[in-house]
């Protein structure tokens, strides 16, 4: 069976470390690989940014971060280069994985731009970005998975209250909430992308419903989510409460569950498509 070659963007952040783990656990996954022009020997190739917490990723890091991880990290101003070059080498066994901060949306671009069918689980996107993602990738030949969240576990949570949203519109009308959530202290997003999902079938129930941002403060990877709906008399409450340790199950689930759905659907040759992890579970 032929190895699936990934390109991983956002090394050596945290999500992608996790991915990149999850990956050397699976056979038939790779994270793809060149030979270095210093040594000729093959190291696993990945997209980086500008910085990692306000330090350059100078040379001492580079030559550091390669050592301990046989990875050479790729900058912006570099990356289209190495996309060209792996396409050309891996040619329809090449995928890519993005992970990077909000900076390095455009790194999805990148991926359509080469051909390079990908996953997207990178949150804090603009409205506008994330529509012309989608666009761009309808106009192309290649399939891609982009989600903010790709727990199975939260997805289906997710997809209960947008069944429910479907099901009885606006049918909790005057009814009102908030939702919290608490991440570790590198959190990115002013709230996080998986309560700004929510919120929306939330709100279609008919629900005057505000996502609030929450604590930022603990040292340790976690995601949880706090979500209070009240009557407007009070006399009924709703609550929801999730809690996540760690983030492996993110890894997890893009590795696991949605990269071998995104390379089927490009066996069977569809092109031109965007799922959803809801679309990786029902697949």
């Amino acid at each position: 069976m032929e190895k699936t070659n990934i390109i991983l963007a956002g090394l050596p952040g945290d999500m992608p470390t996790r991915v990149k783990n999850v990956i050397d656990e699976i056979y038939n996954f790779e994270l793809t690989t060149l030979t270095h022009l210093e040594d000729r020997k093959p190291h696993y190739i990945a997209l980086t940014g500008l910085k990692l917490k306000d330090k350059d990723i100078d040379k001492e890091y580079q030559d550091k971060y390669r050592k301990e991880t046989n990875t050479d990290l790729i900058k912006p101003e570099n990356h289209e280069g190495i996309l060209a070059t792996l396409k050309e080498e891996y040619k329809d066994s090449l995928f890519g994985i993005n992970f990077a901060t909000k900076e390095g949306y455009d790194v999805n671009f990148k991926f359509v731009k080469y051909g390079i069918p990908f996953i997207s689980g990178v949150t804090g996107a603009s409205k506008e970005q994330e529509n012309e993602l989608e666009k761009v990738v309808k106009e192309s030949g290649i399939c891609a998975v982009i989600d903010k969240n790709m727990s199975p576990a939260l997805v289906v949570f997710g997809a209960m209250l947008k069944y429910a949203s479907q099901t009885f519109p606006r049918a909790l009308e005057g009814y009102s909430g908030y939702g919290i959530d608490s991440h570790q202290s590198t959190k990115k997003d002013e709230i996080s992308g998986t309560l700004v999902k929510w919120a929306e079938p939330i709100k279609e129930l008919g629900i005057n419903f505000i996502p609030t941002k929450g604590d930022r403060t603990a040292d340790y990877g976690h995601g949880d989510h706090f979500i209070r709906i009240a009557s407007p008399d009070g006399t009924v409450k709703l609550t929801f409460q999730t809690e996540v340790l760690g983030r492996d199950t993110y890894a997890q689930g893009t590795v696991e569950k949605a990269m071998p759905f995104l390379t089927k659907k490009m066996d069977q040759g569809e092109k031109g498509q965007v799922y959803t992890m809801i679309d990786v579970l029902k697949g």
